[in-house]
């Protein structure tokens, strides 16, 4: 079974990372987005804030960078249902001890999932972020989810 990721990322020095993954094999990444210039060369600069994943599991997910970015367009409008409502979820609040998720195996996903397909949703906030900022984030994702997809470059294969 293939695992393919679309992951988005917050840093400490502000800088915002995302990409798509396949088997935790980078295939599609992002790095226009940096932190400040003063942040440079604070130490803790690359550590995490928080991050959003969508991951999906199923038999039949695409193995190439482009038809794994299309992939994510066909399955765009359920993707952003499930992101909606697990913004919502954490509304609530969190638990700062682990990551939170949604797991839902949607029934209306394109043909090329076969029926197999699981869909995950994990955040975790890894330094002391409320629970409101990570549903925000998550909600940002959802609202600007083909415009993420479209930020994504092909990383070759030496790359990865």
């Amino acid at each position: 079974m293939q695992e393919l990721t679309f992951f988005r990322q917050a840093r400490h020095d502000g800088g915002i990372r995302m990409g798509i993954e396949l088997n935790n094999e980078v295939l599609l990444l992002n790095h226009l987005e940096s932190g400040p210039a003063e942040l440079e060369d604070d130490p803790l600069a690359s550590a995490l804030l928080w991050f959003v994943d969508i991951r999906c599991r199923g038999k039949e997910l695409p193995t190439e960078a482009e038809a794994a970015r299309r992939w994510f367009l066909l399955n765009r409008g359920m993707l952003k249902e499930g992101l909606e409502e697990f913004a919502g979820e954490l509304l609530a609040g969190t638990d700062d001890d682990h990551p939170n998720s949604l797991t839902r195996s949607p029934s209306h996903s394109s043909e090329e999932s076969n029926g197999d397909l699981v869909v995950q949703y994990v955040c975790s906030s890894i330094r002391r972020v409320k629970g409101r900022e990570l549903s925000d984030a998550i909600q940002d994702f959802a609202e600007h989810f083909e415009e993420y997809l479209d930020q994504l470059s092909a990383l070759s294969p030496a790359l990865r």
